[in-house]
Parts: C-alpha cells; structure tokens; sequence
C-alpha cells in the first residue's frame, strides 16, 4: 500500500499557459490529497520548482499559498528555485531531492479530473507497478481547444475504464516506483521534448513494465497562438531526428525520404483520430475543416522541422524554442 508520495511539479509550463490553469491544477491536488489522507495513512510532500533567472519566485509562491490549503495538506510543501534548469532536468532534481518511495510528476498546466489520484494510485497498488501514467486530453471549453482536440495527440474520453499495458506515458502525468526512476531518469536527447519517448524505450528494454490508468485523467492545453504553435511543431521534428540519431543505424531513418514517409503515417494516423474523435463528440463537425487545416498545417511544420534539423539542427533548436 502507497503510504507516501512526492509530487514535483515543473513550472515550466506555467509561463506558457493561463496561470489560471495552474491554480486549478494545484487547488485540485490539494482537494485529492486531502481525501487520500482521510481514507488511509499517507503523507504527501509537494515540491514545485521554477528556473529563478525567469520566473519571479512570488508567482509559483503566491498561486501555493492561495490554493493549497495547508491545514489539510498531509505533509510539507517547499518551492524552490533552480538555476537554469528546464523542464525535463526539473523533473530529474525532484525526484533525486524528493523524500518518499513513490514520485508523480504533473505538470503546471494540466488539470486533473476528479478522482485522479485515487485511480492513479489504486492502478499502481493493482499492478505492483513501478511505472504508470495516467491519460491527456484537451478540454473543450473554447473553439480553440475544439478545433486542436480534433486532431492532436493527446487523447480524447472516454478513456478505458481499468489498468492496461502501454508502451508510453505522458511526463505530464505519470508515477513511478522512485529507485527505478532514479536509475534510468530523463536522458537529454538533443531536443527540447520527447525524453519521455526515450525514456519509455529505456525502461521497457530494462524489464520494466509500463500501466497506464484510464480513470486517471487530466487536461491540457492547446499550444498558446501562432509561435507556439509553430515552435511545438517544428520542436517535434526536431526531437524526432534527434532520437533517431541516438540509435544504431540512424542513417537509415534520417533522411527526407525516410522523414516523407513518416509525414504521410502521421496525416493517415490523424484522419483516424479525427473519425473516431468526432463519433464521440458529433457537434465538433462545426469545426471539422479547420481542424483539418490546422492538423495539415501541423505536420507539414513537424516535416519542415525534421528536414532542417537534419542540416543545422542546433539552430533549428535555438530558434525554434517551447
């Protein structure tokens, strides 16, 4: 039985989204925590971390101390500034400081469902696991968000009402068993996302099982206007060429044939997802061509990305920044 969790949370993110949303995310934490420690004994540790040379530490402070209420919060709390680390190596210095056997990493700008953490929590206890994440969907509260929940890669509810077996997890919602965490961690790739990718590989190479929990969901957001939009996308290629250099015979797969062909698979995988995505939620069809545009416009950004990075790739990753 889990009896003790570290929460580490990036504030990464926060400076790209609503800061709203990062008080939800933190208020709901709080309430979840709360409700775990009535119904067993569990103490919770929270430790949010915020890269000081940009982020003024009363912000992340501040949004603590309004939504997290301290008088039921089963344990400590601290929020501390790290110098010049990103999002990937706040996560590796959470869990290498944090002080109990069990880690979740989520993320400062996804909102969990309710029952997140008992679900989280009771899929890891079923499957003795040492590794498991939970879903990602968009929410759709704006035509923004209807229009990228048609086609991007976050999932879409209802979910799988149990514990399966995965090959990956999102690093924005996921908890590990901490030793087997610290052993293999997050690898820089050469890109600004996509260790979690690597990661998975890693783990699964190493015997390690990987569970995701269908009932253990939390939103996310749409990339914020044009340059981000256009930054995550060319990132994406980008990390994609970066990983596959990483592997033995990478000639084989970096190459604009080879990033061609990758390009048509993930069109076809996204005119599935749309099929299927707008079954569920027929009145999204309102926004059925722009969300076509918006998913072609996407990948063909992710396909410019791969090919530029395949010449100047360290410039393509100073430039095109999440």
């Amino acid at each position: 039985m889990i009896s003790a969790i570290s929460f580490i949370i990036e504030w990464e993110n926060a400076k790209l989204s609503e800061l709203d949303r990062a008080k939800r995310m933190l208020a709901a934490l709080s309430r979840q925590a709360a409700e775990l420690a009535k119904s067993r004994p569990f103490a919770a540790e929270l430790l949010v971390f915020y890269d000081e040379h940009e982020i003024k530490r009363s912000i992340p402070a501040d949004a603590v101390e309004e939504m997290v209420d301290k008088a039921s919060w089963p344990g400590t709390i601290a929020v501390t500034g790290v110098d010049g680390l990103t999002y990937y190596d706040q996560k590796n210095h959470g869990a290498t400081v944090a002080s109990h056997p069990v880690i979740v990493f989520l993320d400062s700008d996804v909102i969990p469902d309710d029952g997140w953490l008992a679900a989280l929590v009771a899929g890891y206890e079923e499957r003795g696991a040492l590794a498991i994440g939970g879903e990602a969907y968009l929410a759709r509260e704006t035509v923004v968000e209807r229009i990228w929940a048609q086609f991007w890669m976050f999932g879409s509810k209802p979910f799988a009402d149990r514990t399966y077996e995965s090959r990956r997890f999102y690093a924005n919602n996921v908890m590990f068993d901490r030793e087997t965490f610290l052993r293999h961690l997050f690898v820089d790739t050469g890109g600004h996302r996509g260790q979690c990718v690597d990661l998975a590989h890693r783990l699964r190479d190493g015997g390690v099982t990987i569970w995701r929990q269908g009932r253990a969901a939390v939103s996310h957001p749409p990339p914020q206007g044009f340059v981000h939009s256009l930054n995550r996308a060319v990132s994406d290629g980008h990390g994609k060429v970066a990983r596959l250099r990483e592997r033995g015979l990478w000639f084989l797969w970096v190459n604009p044939l080879m990033s061609l062909v990758r390009l048509v698979a993930s069109l076809g995988s996204m005119l599935v997802r749309m099929v299927r995505r707008l079954r569920a939620h027929p009145s999204d069809i309102v926004v059925l061509p722009l969300s076509l545009v918006a998913g072609i416009a996407y990948y063909l950004a992710t396909f410019a990305g791969e090919l530029m990075s395949m010449v100047r790739p360290a410039w393509v990753k100073q430039t095109f920044k999440i």
